[in-house]
């Protein structure tokens, strides 16, 4: 079963969770006043620079790319290749399957993981508050 990937990545950045309530309102406005909105790439949007790293850790960034360069057909297999333990590949993926990064594909027995993007792209703005 081939499961389609997305050629251009994901823009993931840090924004105060007010100013994404505002650009919200701007483009709900914008619509009822029939303006044409511009379709923005996949975003993921974290609060602070604490959150973003709590969700992409090292080693869920290096799932990434194992899923992304050897293509294991199981989770069980990218623990192997990982060489972590099973449960916490398998938490890992689950965290990543929810931000929209890994797509679990249902085969026979089990769930072959594929990553959704080629490439990550993280912007942080100067101004965001970053937490020791």
């Amino acid at each position: 079963m081939s499961m389609k990937i997305r050629t251009t990545g994901v823009l993931i950045r840090v924004e105060p969770l007010e100013s994404v309530v505002h650009d919200a309102f701007d483009t709900l406005k914008k619509i009822k006043l029939g303006e044409k909105i511009d379709p923005e790439p996949k975003t993921i949007v974290f609060p602070d620079l604490q959150t973003l790293r709590s969700m992409l850790t090292d080693e869920r960034i290096r799932l990434l790319s194992v899923i992304q360069s050897k293509k294991p057909d199981s989770v069980q297999a990218l623990a192997k290749l990982s060489k972590r333990k099973y449960a916490n590949v398998f938490m890992d993926v689950k965290k990543l399957e929810s931000l929209g990064l890994v797509k679990l594909a249902k085969e026979t027995n089990k769930s072959r993981p594929v990553s959704r993007y080629r490439e990550l792209n993280i912007k942080i703005p100067l101004t965001a508050k970053a937490t020791p």
